[in-house]
């Protein structure tokens, strides 16, 4: 699937292994959810997805898979462009910066779960946990619902986050049956960029904490 976004934001993956659960769809980091945030639909148990996303300045190669039904895995190594890598060692040239991480999502409730047909989806989050620098660490909740409207289905989240994810977030994908494969996609984040490696020299330092963004999404038939 790929999203071309009204930022810059794109997001392709390959391989995917199994049939993917509607309108689960995975944001830059390889977690299902939006561009930037967080559902907590699952998809399918043992689907494999590896993938490749550009945020700027972040490119990142993900692999991600649905360990269980209720358990989602990813690891990530992600690359900052305009930031270089190991300046404290006099005339090294490696680049720029780079940093791997590991992520998870546990879902605590599927949607409907409990036998009430309103109750949506719950799930609690961990991002690059025991590994690399760790500067990306949040932990996160989020409930996902999602509700027919005009002959197509809307999907809805609202979470809460800590450390560089700061407070609460939302996201939106809407699909419908006369354009089979596409999405209008929103999501608010409250990433708190500055505290990323070399945050200052790509301007990161200057985002602001809390930002909408928006997406036109594609999923093939095959996910």
């Amino acid at each position: 699937s790929f999203a071309m976004p009204v930022s810059r934001y794109m997001v392709c993956c390959v391989g995917v292994l199994a049939s993917i659960a509607a309108n689960a769809q995975y944001n830059y980091a390889g977690s299902t959810g939006y561009i930037n945030t967080h559902s907590a639909l699952m998809r399918p148990d043992g689907t494999l997805a590896v993938g490749l996303s550009h945020a700027s300045p972040y490119s990142t190669l993900f692999v991600t898979v649905q360990a269980l039904p209720w358990l989602e895995a990813s690891g990530r190594y992600q690359q900052t462009a305009g930031v270089p890598a190991l300046t404290n060692i006099p005339g090294a040239n490696y680049g720029s910066q780079k940093d791997k991480s590991f992520a998870g999502k546990a879902q605590l409730l599927p949607e409907g779960g409990l036998g009430l047909l309103w109750m949506p989806a719950v799930a609690l989050g961990m991002e690059d946990v025991g590994v690399g620098t760790q500067v990306f660490s949040s932990g996160y909740g989020v409930a996902t619902k999602r509700l027919p409207l005009a002959g197509g289905v809307l999907e809805t989240s609202l979470g809460y986050g800590s450390k560089r994810i700061a407070g609460a977030f939302g996201g939106l994908r809407y699909s419908h049956g006369a354009a089979p494969g596409w999405a209008a996609v929103v999501d608010y984040d409250r990433i708190n960029f500055k505290n990323d490696v070399g945050a200052a020299l790509v301007g990161l330092d200057k985002r602001k904490i809390g930002r909408v963004n928006a997406a036109l999404e594609y999923a093939s038939a095959s996910g």
